[in-house]
């Protein structure tokens, strides 16, 4: 190709950053950046730039993101949602609260992929005192009507973990029901493990009613069941898996024993290797 135009350099750099080829797109985007040097009229624009950012944010490189950052800056795309978004993303999968919480908020406009990211970023620092600011941004969500995807409601279950917050768990719960979202398999086992930490045993056992079962939310429910005491729930659970079929994890496993030891069932232990 004599001259490449920036549709061509966009899919050159996209599908080398979407294959976590970062290095090598990074070499083609130096190569735009020192044609626009030299007058070029292909400079990066808000597709490519997002393109670009959004590989930095699979490689969780935030050196390589915070360097996009400035480039989209300086060619005036930094408002750009899809940008914007990115950018979040990036910060927020590198666990840099503050970079991702001014990028989201000086964006002009906020997908529900940008406040997923933003809600993930300060729940995964819930231990650093995010937890309250994670749950005021998930009800500001809401009342903006920016509706949370399954994703969204699976992250904020993360930071009840206690059991003064099962009623707030629960309004979770009950906003999702409103809205008509599908409980799948890892929501299920999002609610289950939420109930487990909070100690919500009855609320665990009406979930398990309704949940299209898999091994993640069987696992989900061995757990909040070996959590709470209820260890011939959680054998029985463990039995099922068994006899479903379903792949047995070394999370199973560590539930299991725990409940053997608390039942003083040593032979059952012992048999749990060769399962």
């Amino acid at each position: 190709m004599p001259r490449r135009n920036i549709a061509s350099w966009y899919i050159l750099i996209s599908g080398s950053a979407r294959l976590g080829a970062l290095a090598e797109a990074f070499v083609l985007f130096s190569d735009i950046l020192h044609g626009a040097g030299r007058g070029s009229c292909d400079r990066p624009d808000s597709f490519l730039l997002g393109a670009l950012t959004a590989g930095c944010a699979r490689g969780r490189d935030i050196v390589a993101g915070a360097q996009v950052h400035a480039c989209a800056v300086k060619f005036g795309v930094d408002d750009d949602e899809s940008v914007a978004g990115a950018l979040v993303d990036t910060y927020a999968k590198c666990r840099r609260v503050d970079s991702a919480w001014r990028a989201f908020a000086l964006a002009p406009q906020r997908s529900v992929v940008s406040w997923t990211s933003m809600i993930a970023c300060l729940v995964n620092q819930a231990c650093s005192g995010y937890r309250d600011t994670a749950i005021i941004l998930f009800k500001k969500m809401l009342v903006l009507k920016v509706w949370p995807t399954n994703a969204t409601f699976s992250c904020i279950l993360k930071v009840f973990d206690m059991p003064e917050l099962l009623p707030v768990g629960m309004q979770v719960h009950g906003c999702l029901v409103k809205m008509g979202t599908e409980l799948d398999p890892a929501l299920g086992s999002a609610l289950m493990a939420m109930c487990g930490r909070c100690g919500g045993v009855d609320e665990i056992a009406r979930l398990a009613c309704w949940i299209r079962h898999d091994t993640f939310s069987k696992t989900s429910l061995l757990g909040a069941y070996a959590r709470n005491g209820y260890s011939i729930e959680a054998i029985g659970v463990f039995r099922e898996m068994i006899m479903e079929n379903l792949a047995i994890d070394q999370s199973a496993i560590t539930n299991l024993l725990q409940v053997c030891s608390s039942l003083g069932q040593l032979r059952m232990a012992k048999e749990i290797p060769s399962i």
